[in-house]
């Protein structure tokens, strides 16, 4: 699987590889799972490294990045994509 190849070639993700898993789940599941992604890295960066998001913008990414958790469990749960 390849996001166990880069998990155990470096011990961790760089951005880019983490950047092409996305894209490849994207690939599987839908625009929304990449689109959704980057909601959630939005809120990572400026929400939580920089502070620099208000409520209003946390909250409006809330949706996109429960969904990613919801379809995550559904597929755990079923092991179907």
């Amino acid at each position: 699987m390849v996001m166990n190849h880069y998990l155990l070639r470096n011990g961790r993700w760089t951005v880019s590889e983490l950047d092409d898993v996305v894209r490849l789940i994207a690939s599987r599941l839908g625009k929304w799972f990449l689109d959704s992604w980057d909601h959630a890295w939005t809120l990572h960066v400026w929400g939580f490294h920089e502070g620099k998001l208000g409520v209003g913008a946390i909250r409006d990414r809330l949706p996109d990045i429960e969904r990613i958790v919801l379809e995550t469990k559904k597929i755990v749960e079923t092991g179907k994509t």
